[in-house]
């Protein structure tokens, strides 16, 4: 077996436009939390690069991934009542009329598919809780 090599890499350093808004907020939140704004950026950064699997999930119903079919009623029914985070789905909007008035960069371009898979996924186990409640004969709402 041929031995592996670990390279420690120097900090890199590099600069970031942000409109002024978002500059105003992270410069807001760094202030509030008594941090450095290098700081705050960089925890920001590894955040979104290493999410909590746990708080990914935050959101979804404990059911979200089990067969509709071994569901009971009422999470078959809570499922069938399901929408997107309403955060998601404002940013969703955001996106989906900045793209389509001057285009996206890449990153938010990424954010756009990523939050479309999960509209998209969410609709498909809404769809099969509806398709599930109509051949158990529960009333939807």
């Amino acid at each position: 077996m041929k031995g592996t090599s670990l390279y420690i890499l120097p900090p890199m350093t590099f600069t970031i436009t942000l409109n002024p808004e978002m500059e105003a907020q992270l410069r807001s939140q760094a202030e509030q939390q008594g941090q450095d704004l290098n700081y705050l950026i960089g925890q920001l950064l590894h955040q979104a690069l290493n999410p909590d699997p746990s708080e990914l999930d935050d959101a979804l119903p404990i059911h979200f991934y089990t067969p509709v079919a071994q569901l009971t009623d009422a999470e078959v029914m809570e499922l069938a009542a399901l929408k997107m985070n309403a955060a998601q789905n404002h940013r969703l909007g955001e996106l989906q009329a900045h793209g389509k008035a001057q285009g996206l960069p890449p990153a938010e371009r990424y954010e756009l598919f990523t939050l479309m898979q999960i509209y998209r996924l969410g609709l498909l186990r809404k769809s099969e809780a509806l398709a599930e409640a109509h051949q158990r004969g529960l009333a939807i709402h």
